[in-house]
């Protein structure tokens, strides 16, 4: 019969050792993967923070650059000039329902620009501020800088009504010009965008 190895034998030490070196390893990389994920997250917190700050900047500035002296002068010649032409509108037809009162509106805006580009260019550069503004925000939202429900909530109204009053200018202005389709292109996306996001 042959001897049974003593439980402390070196052998068995050793083995034993090996066990517990393995096992701390082992909890050692699953505590160094935690603290990995959780420095992880931290970083993602922390980026979406520095990115909302930096959005919520933007959003600043652009209300800023909208009430500035030569915006705030282009939306008040838009505004007098609307309602003239509502005026107008409502002066040629007293029965009609809201979309054929609205047509009426477009083509007449379409008629004033039309003069205005030609007799009037100071006035009518004056209103193409509004596009140039639309166009640059515009961008701003296809490259994602920015938010359509931020924009929707900052400035709706008048990208809805710049898009809808303008649209038929620009496109007569590209077949007039033989440039390309796109005159325009972000600012008139931004209405369509910001309108199926209130439909």
């Amino acid at each position: 019969m042959q001897q049974a190895e003593p439980l402390l034998s070196y052998p068995n030490i050793v083995a034993i050792g090996a066990g517990w070196a393995q096992l701390a390893v082992a909890a050692l990389a699953v505590l160094a993967a935690f603290i990995a994920w959780r420095e992880l997250r931290e970083i993602r917190h922390a980026r979406e923070q520095s990115l909302n700050i930096a959005r919520a900047d933007f959003l600043l500035e652009l209300d800023g650059r909208w009430e500035a002296p030569d915006m705030r002068e282009a939306r008040e010649l838009f505004a007098q000039i609307n309602e003239e032409i509502r005026g107008e509108v409502a002066a040629q037809a007293l029965h009609g329902n809201d979309s054929a009162r609205q047509a009426r509106m477009c083509t007449a805006w379409l008629e004033r620009l039309r003069k205005l580009r030609t007799s009037d260019a100071k006035s009518y550069n004056t209103l193409m501020r509004l596009c140039n503004f639309f166009e640059t925000v515009g961008v701003m939202v296809a490259r994602g800088y920015v938010s359509e429900r931020d924009l929707d909530a900052l400035l709706r109204g008048p990208i809805l009504h710049v898009g809808a009053t303008f649209r038929g200018h620009i496109q007569e202005r590209e077949k007039e010009t033989g440039v390309v389709a796109g005159l325009y292109e972000h600012a008139l996306k931004l209405s369509d965008r910001i309108s199926r996001l209130n439909a």
